[in-house]
């Protein structure tokens, strides 16, 4: 969201059928433009984005959503910038993977607009944070694409990754097959 053209974060509520606008607080930033948002033990936690359109410049973040007081409070993850760097991208999944404390991040543009094969896996346990891995994991390239966690079945557990775009360069090329992810 971006304050600029209207609220940073909104808060629907399925019981009343209501959009609340949030309002910010401390570590909260002005703009972030294609973040993906993940809930963690009730936490959001946004990976990627940028502070203007087609700049892949934001480190991963946590929110904290309070309610009743309809406010947001952000916070940069404690990460190196090593560990950093390789998050910072756009157009990429963020997908929690089974018991909802590790969230798997892949493909996507990287700070240089090019699509990308790396994937990486964020450990959340409480306030701490570690990268569980980092790599060029991906069979391909992709951005644009769909994860999506297996629910059942041998699979059960698994990230499915589909579609996306390889290349952006002249015409699109469009990826071709799937991936499983099994942590």
């Amino acid at each position: 969201g971006n304050t600029q053209g209207g609220a940073f974060a909104e808060l629907y509520s399925a019981q009343s059928d209501t959009l609340t606008s949030l309002t910010p607080l401390s570590g909260v930033p002005d703009t972030l433009f294609g973040a993906v948002a993940v809930n963690v033990d009730g936490r959001i936690v946004t990976v990627g984005g940028g502070s203007q359109p087609r700049k892949a410049d934001v480190a991963p973040m946590r929110f904290t959503v309070d309610a009743a007081n309809g406010t947001i409070r952000g916070e940069t993850l404690p990460l190196s910038q090593e560990q950093v760097a390789p998050l910072q991208r756009l157009f990429h999944s963020a997908t929690a993977l089974l018991g909802g404390r590790d969230i798997l991040v892949a493909g996507g543009l990287d700070a240089t607009l090019v699509p990308t094969r790396s994937a990486t896996v964020l450990r959340f346990d409480g306030d701490t944070v570690t990268v569980a891995g980092q790599w060029d994991g991906l069979n391909a390239a992709r951005a644009g694409h769909q994860a999506t966690r297996i629910r059942g079945g041998l699979l059960a557990g698994g990230i499915l990754i589909t579609g996306g775009l390889e290349s952006l360069r002249g015409v699109p090329t469009f990826v071709e097959g799937a991936e499983i992810f099994l942590p």
